[in-house]
């Protein structure tokens, strides 16, 4: 399929049980989480029924197997972007405790963040004035640490006034996150676009730590191509606790 790109390799052979999935995904410099992702937003667009049938089966079980890796990993925090929730929708994992900002007033459910915690660590939601679809919680691990997560859809205006405003709530040491569709050479990407810009300066201005190490992070279903727009910022008092 020409819409998958390099993810068709996994589409084709993902039935044979003699192949791991895991190894299908890192044998296009992939991984479980993020093909999930791919398919996802290409499978509504799919009018063929057996190829839409085949991409649910490969769907779900990425699925399982992301629900394997809950289990085996047991994350002490899981961040998600483009929730795709109604305004008064939320959802569930287990043993975790779950924070939403969804959009308000859209016109199909869309967009949208969360972030989980392991129910048995102390957390708190982080109040956020802000106009993007962001959500922050203290939690309380060996220290107490922020952590921030943000979508930001193209046709979402971005500013460095709205990032510093969202930065100025947070109670330090933090951590953001999140999908800022936003390209720059510093973080991988092939070219630096506008919001590229924006993150430079505020990384600048803030005395920020950019975690990012250079990979991209993003396949593009319908041109193929890989970018970097997700971006992981610690504060500096953190910086040495991200291991």
């Amino acid at each position: 399929m020409k819409k998958l790109g390099q993810h068709s390799t996994i589409y084709e052979n993902f039935g044979n049980k003699q192949i791991n999935i895991h190894s299908l995904c890192e044998d296009i410099d992939s991984n479980i989480s993020s093909t999930f992702d791919t398919i996802e937003k290409i499978r509504p667009y799919i009018d063929d029924r057996s190829t839409k049938i085949r991409l649910t089966k490969l769907r779900n079980l990425l699925f399982q197997n992301i629900q394997r890796l809950l289990y085996d990993l047991k994350p002490n925090i899981l961040c998600f972007q483009e929730t795709n929730l109604k305004h008064t929708q939320s959802s569930q994992i287990k043993d975790y405790n779950g924070y939403f900002k969804n959009r308000v007033n859209p016109g199909r459910a869309s967009g949208g963040v969360a972030i989980f915690t392991k129910d048995n660590i102390e957390s708190e939601e982080v109040y956020l004035n802000t106009h993007l679809e962001a959500i922050a919680v203290s939690i309380k691990l060996q220290k107490q640490i922020c952590i921030c997560n943000i979508y930001i859809p193209d046709s979402t205006p971005l500013t460095l006034h709205d990032l510093s405003q969202i930065i100025s709530l947070l109670p330090k040491p933090f951590v953001i996150l999140g999908d800022f569709n936003s390209r720059n050479t510093l973080w991988g990407s092939s070219y630096t676009d506008k919001r590229g810009k924006i993150m430079e300066r505020l990384l600048e201005r803030s005395d920020l730590i950019l975690l990012n190490n250079g990979k991209p992070t993003r396949h593009n279903p319908v041109n193929g191509n890989f970018s970097a727009i997700d971006l992981s910022i610690a504060s500096p008092l953190h910086q040495s606790h991200l291991t």
